[in-house]
């Protein structure tokens, strides 16, 4: 369980991280 939650909180921490750039680029 805690594992699960460990990586799903960092796939969350790439994801926006990914999200960003993508907004910037696409700006």
């Amino acid at each position: 369980m805690v594992r699960r939650i460990t990586i799903l909180g960092a796939t969350g921490s790439i994801g926006r991280s990914t999200l960003d750039v993508l907004g910037h680029l696409d700006e």
